[in-house]
């Protein structure tokens, strides 16, 4: 690394090194402010890397006197803040209160920070001069302090090393995307010695090139960090033999095919992971990739896939189209090119349908086309064939949390707790992080939100994806009613702020949330409950003026082949709305077209918890009360919850459950359920936030 810690202009107040030896110097005059202690400057590393976080002194003294009886630890904490009075008191770098400690991050630069400052600002010769040597360790002269550090320790180096090649692979993009070649092969040199053995991607199958890699006792799953290594590389290589590097009136050879392949096998694993933040990075190798190869169908297909992943405007959609009806063109018998038009075509209409269903039957052994059949046939409402799709899938790679998640709750849903568990089980092996996502969606699933807080807050140090912990931890203390700090976690903007809270969508922010609905996630989550909200506030003509114009969402209504599900939720909140102006025949039908859905899921044999719950609500609004009833206990009984992103839901706000309002079973029901926050609420105790 550089001598100094800062390489810029103006230094800010205090400047600490995290990679090599700890060192903390004033920015203005280089003097070292290091203290004595070993604890004490163990104490500001971690404060460090967790900068505006007020930490408990509980936390503090677990971390550093773990072994000590509680009396003796915090004494020994407030020696430890006292030897550290410069940095608290007129210093301005510590905020020292009575239960918790934290870092102003506005006073302190790290070089961690220093570096991705100067990937930001294209200084690309001063980051390669800041970047640290490869065998130097985090904290490097910082072992040793407590177990509870030590362990803390050893997970951070991890974490930061894969932040830091991430960075270098960042940085090689960047500057290949500016034309900066010669700082391209500087970083691409810096990567082969952070990652020697990882800079090539596997070679493809003999068998087929979608395969997945094979997940063995010997062969973990690569890792993201190799992914995005092997990413740079190529791109920072232009094609894999060097030609980027010749002169420009330099011959070419012919592109091998092995070059093509593996420009496309590592955007394949980064598509198939679904790992979002690498996304544009795949897009770049893949377009490299068809450039090179402007008939290679598998290529193609992914190119359709991602651009539809990513980038879901009509522009984007209408191109990843051409490019999956064009590579169905070249070959129609490619698996991949018709299941990623039926992705891309969003798997409700007809054809969107039969593409991935004729995908399913060329290549039965493809986990992400199974994983696709089972879109397909939840839009059928055939959910005994989507649990079994996804058993498939998750048996073909067990690894993949895509699949192994979305079949846990799918399991649990239709009554199988114990396949569920087995699934986040299986995780809990071979990966603890995609074990705590799918068992996230599990424990949200059943209601068992004290589990989602606790075990979010423990899983929150060893994820490096802060802010989804930060969302998912948010959403479980929203429906506890803990509206304040879900609030400072989801960091929504006010429009779907007004949603969760309660207050429901202001006039004419209705129409902007369906149409968000059809390319956000967070949008399509909270539609729903904006249209119930909309109704309650009496403002059922916003809903029918939507449904007449086709806005967003509601046009599927409309369409052809709406899918069961949008006809039992949203379809019920538009016969409602029609009903309230006075449009009694096409609520009618449209409740009508609803209960056939209901019917048709049943025909298929067993069906999820929710959708009892769902055709409770149609039941009622049709008048069938005794029917609704019944269904609704059977929801209840099957472990369902009504958990919409709002404080303390209660059923009772459900418009289509007006009739059913003051019956004395329905009344038990409401008050089971309520109960159950309560209960949750308790288990939780202090807000861990």
């Amino acid at each position: 690394m550089a001598s100094r810690l800062w390489v810029g202009e103006v230094a800010p107040r205090i400047l600490v090194r995290c990679w090599g030896d700890f060192a903390i110097e004033d920015g203005a005059t280089g003097a070292d402010l290091k203290p004595r202690g070993r604890k004490a400057r163990a104490l500001l590393a971690y404060l460090v890397l967790h900068p505006g976080k007020a930490v408990s002194r509980e936390k503090l003294t677990g971390l550093f006197w773990g072994d000590r009886a509680e009396e003796q630890a915090r004494g020994s904490l407030r020696q430890t803040l006292f030897e550290l009075r410069d940095l608290a008191n007129g210093g301005g770098v510590l905020l020292v209160e009575r239960e918790s400690v934290a870092l102003v991050p506005d006073r302190v630069l790290t070089d961690i920070e220093g570096m991705r400052a100067l990937l930001e600002a294209g200084d690309f010769q001063a980051l390669l001069a800041a970047l640290p040597d490869r065998d130097e360790l985090l904290f490097a002269n910082l072992d040793g302090i407590d177990a509870g550090f030590d362990e803390w320790l050893h997970v951070e180096r991890t974490r930061q090393r894969d932040l830091l090649v991430t960075l270098i692979g960042d940085a090689s993009a960047a500057a290949l995307a500016t034309g900066q070649a010669r700082s391209a092969r500087a970083f691409h040199s810096r990567l082969l010695e952070f990652n020697p053995d990882d800079t090539r991607p596997a070679s493809p199958s003999s068998d087929s090139p979608l395969s997945p890699p094979a997940f063995t006792a010997t062969n973990e799953p690569r890792k993201w960090r190799a992914v995005a290594v092997a990413a740079a590389v190529l791109l920072a290589t232009g094609t894999v033999g060097g030609a980027m590097w010749l002169r420009a009136d330099a011959p070419v050879a012919p592109v091998p095919d092995r070059d093509v392949r593996e420009l496309y096998n590592v955007a394949h694993q980064i598509i198939y992971q679904r790992n979002g933040e690498q996304f544009p990075m795949a897009t770049q190798l893949l377009r490299r990739a068809l450039a090179l190869a402007p008939n290679d169908v598998a290529v193609m297909a992914d190119l359709a896939a991602i651009i539809a992943m990513n980038n879901r405007t009509p522009d984007g959609l209408a191109e990843a189209e051409r490019l999956a009806r064009r590579a169905i063109q070249l070959d129609p018998n490619s698996a991949t090119a018709n299941g990623v038009l039926g992705m891309v075509l969003g798997f409700q209409s007809d054809e969107a349908r039969a593409a991935v269903k004729k995908a399913a039957r060329l290549n039965s052994n493809d986990p992400q086309i199974q994983f696709w059949l089972s879109n397909v046939l939840g839009v059928e409402g055939d959910y005994v064939g989507r649990l079994q799709a996804l058993r498939r899938a998750a048996a073909i790679d067990p690894l993949w949390h895509r699949a192994s998640g979305t079949a846990a709750v799918a399991a649990w849903e239709l009554g199988y707790p114990d396949e569920a568990e087995a699934y986040v089980a299986r995780l809990r092996e071979r990966d603890p992080r995609l074990a705590f996502l799918c068992g996230y969606s599990v424990d949200m699933a059943r209601g068992d939100y004290a589990s989602v807080v606790r075990d979010t807050v423990a899983a929150r140090q060893r994820l490096t994806e802060a802010d989804a912990a930060d969302s998912k931890l948010g959403m479980a203390l929203l429906v506890l009613g803990y509206e304040q700090p879900a609030r400072l976690l989801l960091r929504l903007p006010p429009p779907l702020w007004r949603i969760v809270s309660g207050a429901g969508p202001a006039p004419g922010e209705l129409e902007p949330l369906l149409i968000a609905a059809t390319v956000d996630d967070p949008a399509a989550s909270l539609a729903l409950t904006g249209l119930r909200e909309t109704l309650k506030a009496g403002r059922a003509a916003e809903i029918v003026a939507a449904y007449d114009r086709r806005v967003g969402l509601l046009a599927e209504l409309t369409a052809g082949n709406p899918s069961n599900v949008d006809l039992i939720t949203n379809g019920l909140q538009v016969a409602l709305a029609l009903r309230a102006v006075g449009r009694e025949r096409e609520a009618d039908e449209l409740l009508v077209r609803a209960d056939s859905a209901i019917r048709q899921s049943f025909s298929h044999g067993a069906v999820p918890n929710w959708l009892y719950a769902g055709a409770s609500g149609v039941w009622a609004a049709q008048g069938r009360k005794e029917e609704a009833l019944a269904a609704l206990k059977a929801a209840i009984d099957r472990g369902w919850q009504y958990a919409p992103l709002t404080p303390l839901p209660d059923m009772a706000e459900i418009p289509s459950f007006a009739g059913l309002r003051g019956d004395p079973r329905f009344e038990r029901l409401r008050q089971r359920l309520k109960d159950h926050i309560q209960r949750e609420r308790r288990a939780v105790g202090p807000v861990p936030v």
